[in-house]
């Protein structure tokens, strides 16, 4: 393209339907882990005991740590079965 060639110009309704249209991208929710919500225990025991709660709820029944604790507790009963 030279200085000397027209340029081609485009209506602004055009130029409008040619522009992409911003998205807002909204920021994810967290995600509340049973981690998350035992992580202000105090302690060892007391951890472990907002866990043994936590786990039994049915909000965190997809949490891996919950699905990981039902695994192990339920292996434990088969053992004690046989």
């Amino acid at each position: 393209m030279t200085a000397t060639e027209p340029v081609e110009e485009r209506p602004v309704a055009a130029v409008a339907e040619v522009a992409p249209k911003s998205v807002v991208v909204q920021p994810p929710t967290p995600v509340n882990t049973v981690g998350a919500v035992c992580a202000g225990s105090s302690n060892f025991f007391t951890r472990g005991l907002c866990r043994l709660r936590e786990w039994g709820k049915a909000s965190f029944a997809g949490d891996p740590a919950c699905v990981r604790f039902r695994e192990m507790e339920e292996a434990r009963w088969r053992d004690l079965a046989n």
